[in-house]
């Protein structure tokens, strides 16, 4: 007695991950020494796509994307560069200071020219999302003007304070109660001239 013959058991389908948080880890080869392959790795950890970094962070994604493939000819100013790096260090939870001395190498290798700030805020690890310094063609600006702006300032508080004190001397005046003038004291003595009575009216004795 044959056997039926046994139907081969019907192969299962993979599934699509539905959101970008299932998807599997990238694989990633080449060299990851870069800014772009480090930012890529972090972001392939985090299991996030370019369009939701993008909405997280705000940030362009056609600039991500250049970020990643190392297109600096189409990067923005350094200092630009090194808030959206910021950025995306702060969402994929890693340090930002190394990712952007390294940027602002790969920088000057690709010709391009850096900010004495951007290298300033890196050596001090400091947060260039709310930067407190100014590039040194701004301060220098501000240098210039800074003193004529000082003597306007000093100038407008004099007239004010003389403003001011004039108006309260005219309020004072007017508040003042009005003393009633006094005659000059006049020495009667010194006005009344003595007449000499004539001699028929002086009654001189005979001897």
């Amino acid at each position: 007695m044959q056997s039926a013959p046994s139907t081969p058991a019907k192969a299962k389908r993979p599934t699509k991950p539905s959101t970008p948080s299932d998807a599997a880890i990238y694989t990633i080869s080449g060299e990851s020494e870069t800014v772009g392959m480090q930012l890529l790795l972090h972001r392939a950890n985090a299991r996030v796509s370019v369009e939701e970094i993008a909405r997280r962070t705000r940030v362009s994604r056609d600039f991500i994307v250049n970020l990643e493939e190392g297109n600096y000819d189409k990067l923005p100013s350094d200092q630009f560069c090194l808030w959206e790096i910021e950025r995306l260090c702060f969402e994929y939870d890693v340090d930002p200071v190394p990712l952007k001395e390294l940027f602002e190498q790969e920088s000057r290798a690709a010709g391009r020219e850096t900010g004495s700030l951007a290298g300033a805020d890196s050596a001090a690890g400091r947060n260039v999302l709310s930067p407190i310094g100014l590039p040194d063609e701004e301060k220098s600006s501000h240098s210039i003007y800074s003193l004529p702006g000082l003597l306007i300032g000093i100038l407008v508080v004099a007239i004010l304070v003389l403003v001011a004190s004039a108006f309260f001397y005219q309020q004072s005046q007017r508040h003042k109660p009005a003393t009633a003038p006094t005659q000059p004291k006049m020495d009667v003595v010194q006005h009344i001239k003595p007449r000499r009575p004539p001699l028929d009216l002086l009654q001189i004795p005979a001897n």
